[in-house]
């Protein structure tokens, strides 16, 4: 009798696993006879019935049985395992479970949505030009092609096999501030999610040993908090070529910057040189006459040393604008009395009147600093002034003038203003494209292009134009460094 209890409580519970569920279920003996199933197996399988093998049921297409013997003769060395198999057009995922000795359990799902789930995104990730990364608190969970196609690697299971994380192909380089594995002491992934306004850019050597850049968006967490994951597709946009033209142009910029400083230098100079020509040929004339005294030749020589050292001192101060010192500030009293020291010799040539009117707080502050890069901007604008002024032939009046105050974000805004001619309302929209002059001749039309690149990417600000009055009106506006 308890034998028999036994048996019936053990068939209640078979019967139980077979009916409470709504995936087919089979129960097989271990020489894999079927002994049961439920309703969803028999409408799933037409050719099913209790004595033929399991074998002979997964006999689907060519290869399911061998595929399914395999399964079984691996399960005990893991029962989690799942193997899917092929219907048709459908998916089954085929699961194992031992309810004793004598019965075994066969558990089959129907997977095909969620397949045709998967490969649907796999086709949208493939079809991306950019990189697209799925990431699990870092570690790659699913690379796109884009990422095969420029890095050494076969697929997912390779790149797993070498790297945990993507962040391991990241390279550091002098002067750039490119992403890293680990930033200010934190995950990469986390230092963009805490710095979410910046715009972040990683440096990676492809397979031909070609330094590659590109700008890293982040989807965020992907998942609800409670699922425990933190799973989020990364996205990586080369923009190595991009990166490589605006190189180009500012090596341009630099170079048309240098002919222009030479072309104030040799402004600067030549007065000079003319005095010193003079003073030699006043002094050849007295000693040829036998009219050069001592105190006439000391005199001479103390004004020749004089003129010498102010050529020095010009030296000095075009060095040190060739300088690289990014990053670095200045005051902005400091910053402009710097600028003037080049500019303004060259108002004065061209009978140019420069009024400069500056808020005490903003020059004389010691909180408020601009990042010294603006000046290459200022002399730009300055010197696109002048050119304007110098092609104006019925102003007799010409004059330059620089206001800088604060605004109500206490911001430093620069605004210099000319009384040329102004600029067309047809051009006026294009004077910061690359290449483009309104100069007659000499103009490379790079001057505005890097003035506004370096504004806008550099120092995070703006740089802008409008026309006023007779005139035209740059406006610069920086965050104040504190």
């Amino acid at each position: 009798i308890t034998l028999q209890r036994s048996l019936e409580a053990q068939n209640n519970y078979v019967n139980l696993l077979l009916n409470s569920s709504n995936e087919v279920q089979i129960i097989i003996d271990k020489h894999s006879l079927i002994l049961n199933y439920n309703t969803q197996a028999k409408n799933l399988f037409e050719n099913i019935s209790k004595g033929i093998t399991l074998f002979e049921l997964f006999d689907w297409e060519e290869g399911n049985a061998r595929k399914l013997k395999s399964f079984i003769n691996s399960v005990s060395l893991d029962p989690k395992s799942t193997q899917i198999f092929h219907k048709k057009k459908n998916h089954y995922k085929v699961s194992y479970k031992v309810l004793d000795a004598k019965q075994h359990m066969i558990s089959i799902f129907d997977v095909t949505q969620e397949i045709k789930e998967s490969k649907r995104k796999d086709a949208i990730y493939n079809a991306q030009t950019s990189i697209v990364v799925v990431t699990n608190d870092g570690n790659a969970t699913n690379i796109n092609k884009a990422f095969y196609d420029e890095y050494p690697y076969v697929d997912l299971h390779d790149f797993q096999a070498q790297h945990r994380c993507i962040c391991e192909l990241f390279m550091a380089k002098d002067g750039e501030d490119f992403l890293l594995e680990q930033m200010d002491g934190i995950p990469w992934y986390r230092y963009m999610a805490l710095h979410k306004d910046r715009v972040h850019n990683v440096c990676m050597l492809n397979q031909e040993g070609i330094e590659k850049v590109y700008e890293i968006q982040s989807s965020g967490n992907i998942f609800e908090a409670d699922t425990g994951e933190n799973e989020e597709v990364v996205v990586f946009h080369d923009i190595t070529e991009t990166r490589n033209q605006k190189m180009i142009l500012l090596n341009q910029s630099r170079l048309a910057a240098m002919g222009e400083m030479l072309s104030m230098i040799a402004h600067q100079w030549r007065q000079p040189l003319t005095t010193i020509v003079t003073i030699h040929a006043k002094m050849k004339m007295k000693y040829d006459m036998d009219m050069l005294s001592k105190e006439d030749f000391y005199q001479d020589l103390e004004t020749t040393k004089s003129v010498v050292q102010h050529l020095s001192k010009t030296i000095d101060m075009f060095q040190d604008y060739f300088k690289e010192q990014d990053g670095e500030s200045v005051l902005v009293g400091e910053l402009f009395s710097c600028v003037f020291n080049i500019i303004l010799p060259i108002f004065e040539n061209n009978e140019i009147e420069n009024i400069f009117e500056c808020e005490n707080a903003v020059c004389e502050n010691h909180s408020y600093f601009l990042d010294n890069r603006l000046d290459q901007v200022l002399l730009n604008i300055y010197q696109n002034a002048t050119d304007a002024l110098k092609e104006d032939t019925v102003n007799t009046q010409k004059k330059i003038t620089t206001r800088v105050s604060l605004d109500e974000n206490s911001n430093t805004v620069i605004r210099i203003y000319d009384n040329g001619r102004g600029i067309d309302d047809v051009i006026l929209d294009k004077i910061f494209i690359p290449y483009f002059s309104t100069k007659s001749k000499n103009g490379s039309g790079l001057g505005l292009y890097m003035s506004k690149e370096i504004v806008e990417t550099h120092l995070k600000g703006t740089l802008s134009v409008c026309k006023y009055e007779d005139g035209a009106c740059f406006k610069i506006t920086i965050a104040n460094k504190l």
